[in-house]
């Protein structure tokens, strides 16, 4: 199986274009599913987190 790139929450913060405790937020409701830890850091996988800006893009109308 191959490893799937995962970034911590303040980088799918800065992906996603909302402040870290959104992201913690999500996380608790669901919307977004931590794959592990690497010391302090939540990580998210990559692909989730593009799929979950491109939809607050489509939803706020925010340009890509």
């Amino acid at each position: 199986m191959e490893h799937e790139e995962t970034v911590t929450a303040g980088e799918a913060a800065g992906i996603i274009g909302v402040n870290i405790a959104t992201v913690a937020r999500w996380a608790k409701r669901g919307v977004l599913t931590p794959t592990g830890t690497e010391g302090r850091a939540i990580l998210y996988p990559r692909p989730m987190v593009e799929r979950v800006a491109a939809a607050r893009r489509v939803l706020t109308g925010a340009a890509s």
